[in-house]
């Protein structure tokens, strides 16, 4: 990040409440991130590491690496819309803009405001971006949601619902549906942490507990939110480990049945 980009994030959380996944004194960054920068941010490639000064994992680009990524940028192309959540410095939503989709065509969510100011800041491009950014609480109610419900052709929810319980996650997924176009087609992918052995775990962020699902207990859990809400879906829910257990081995978040659940569900 730029030096004036660090300073803002320290003001959003000091320093000392960073969570466990931060990490500092980067010494390189992913060949896609570095991509991203000196193609649309147009940083020369000797400045792109003291740009990166710090980061908060917010240079992953995770929606390219899904399945059906090719399919989402042509429908993007075509008109439709797509909804980044938990979208944070919104760095996949300029991956698609990169690779060809209408800013406009654009939206992203995330509950801090700043985050999506510092994302301005880091990709250079306030002037030339037009998509659209809501700064909302997913889970509540009562955050304004009659212009968005029914608006959204995709949406992109990448290490979100995990953050939650099984009830929190519920209260999510109904939210995520009401967002969706209520036709057949609609489309919700992404992925989160998952477990070979579902269920509560302690949360580190606080009190309570997140919940982490299996492919079974994903698959319930979206069930009974089409139930409640009047929907069925094709459901496609997969574990992956790759290299993500070594990676994230010592972590205080870790655990040896923990996996990536990467998933796709097309409501019918």
């Amino acid at each position: 990040m730029s030096t004036n980009t660090s300073a803002a994030l320290n003001e959003v959380k000091p320093r000392t409440e960073y969570p466990a996944w931060f990490t500092e004194d980067v010494k390189e960054i992913p060949t896609d991130a570095r991509e991203l920068l000196e193609q649309y941010s147009n940083i020369d490639p000797d400045q792109v590491l003291p740009h990166v000064k710090e980061q908060l994992r917010f240079l992953s680009l995770n929606l390219r690496s899904h399945p059906l990524y090719t399919q989402l940028l042509e429908r993007l192309k075509s008109g439709e819309t797509l909804l980044d959540v938990g979208c944070c410095f919104g760095q996949d939503i300029r991956k698609l803009v990169v690779d060809g989709a209408p800013s406009e065509n654009i939206y992203g969510l995330d509950i801090e405001s700043e985050f999506i100011d510092l994302g301005y800041e880091f990709f250079r491009d306030r002037e030339t971006l037009k998509s659209t950014f809501l700064a909302k609480d997913m889970l509540d109610p009562e955050a304004g949601w009659e212009k968005s419900n029914g608006k959204m052709d995709m949406i992109f929810i990448s290490s979100f619902l995990h953050l939650f319980d099984w009830e929190g996650q519920v209260k999510g997924a109904q939210q995520l549906t009401r967002l969706l176009r209520p036709k057949a087609g609609s489309v919700i992918v992404g992925r989160q942490l998952g477990s070979v052995i579902s269920g509560e775990f302690p949360n580190l962020q606080g009190q309570g507990t997140n919940f982490r699902h299996d492919v079974a207990s994903f698959n319930k859990l979206w069930k009974q939110v089409g139930d409640e809400i009047g929907c069925s879906w094709n459901i496609e829910a997969w574990l992956d480990n790759s290299d993500f257990l070594a990676k994230n081995k010592g972590n205080a978040w870790s655990e040896p049945n923990m996996r990536m659940i990467f998933f796709t569900l097309i409501r019918k």
